[in-house]
């Protein structure tokens, strides 16, 4: 059975297909055949994935083509001080020409023959003639793509208030919507600071227990609702989805947790 490997690229963790020639081993750096041509990737210490005509279908497998050699590291440097180079200067640019965009990087093909810089605008912005002036000067094809401002996070990387990594950075290939609604049910704290990334985006790990939250919940009576279970009848005043338990408040200032489980529930 043909089987695939995850790597690590710039743009993220991407699977590769399985060399029958080449022995890796995680950890080794490799070229693959990317949408621009070469790129670099990292080998994952991850089991291989039997390949899914789904995979086939959604043409997400790229080819390995070789290890890296002191040739590619060489190269490799010599596109990061590349980078570094375009980026300062276009940042001049921008300055003399008043161009109101904000530049996050500069990203060289392995090949150095392609240059896309990526920038954030709030309206649109005539860079004609920065284009010209960059592949001119440094005789590149320049692309320009506007992106959002996770994307930004994701590219510029920096760590969350957990103390890892940001998740868009190291493991997020597509942004998935996340509103302070699923942090609201699922009882975290509203306060923006609080459930907000440095993006200024509600925190995308809002997303990850959403869905079992919200399975759970459906088995819980809802808040306001007046219960009996057993001799304790009392009002909903919170729930505990995970543990499967409701708050109830029994009156004069008393309140219990009391578990649903094997236990009648009757909505008065």
């Amino acid at each position: 059975m043909t089987m695939a490997i995850k790597v690590e690229t710039e743009e993220g963790i991407i699977l590769c297909l399985k060399s029958e020639w080449l022995k890796l081993s995680p950890g080794d750096e490799i070229i693959i055949i990317g949408e621009r041509g070469e790129e670099v990737g990292k080998v994952l210490p991850y089991p291989e994935m039997p390949i899914t005509t789904q995979f086939r279908q959604r043409k997400v497998l790229k080819e390995i083509k070789r290890k890296m050699t002191e040739n590619d590291r060489e190269r490799r440097e010599e596109n990061l001080k590349r980078e570094n180079e375009i980026f300062e200067t276009c940042l001049k640019k921008i300055k003399e020409e008043n161009i109101l965009i904000k530049l996050i990087t500069a990203d060289c093909s392995f090949d150095g023959k392609i240059v896309t810089l990526y920038f954030t605008a709030k309206e649109r912005m005539d860079f004609r003639d920065l284009v010209r002036d960059i592949a001119s000067f440094f005789n590149v094809k320049v692309e320009m793509r506007q992106i959002s401002v996770r994307e930004e996070a994701k590219r510029i990387s920096g760590c969350g208030s957990c103390g890892r990594p940001f998740c868009c950075t190291t493991f997020i290939k597509e942004f998935e919507p996340t509103t302070i609604t699923m942090a609201k049910e699922q009882g975290l704290s509203l306060d923006p600071d609080r459930v907000s990334g440095p993006c200024g985006r509600i925190l995308c790990c809002i997303g990850y227990e959403y869905q079992t939250y919200e399975e759970m919940s459906k088995k819980l009576p809802p808040k306001g609702s007046r219960v009996t279970m057993g001799k304790v009848s009392g009002k909903v005043v919170g729930i505990n989805p995970l543990r499967q338990t409701v708050t109830l408040d029994l009156g004069d200032g008393q309140k219990t947790d009391v578990p649903i489980t094997n236990l009648e529930v009757k909505l008065d």
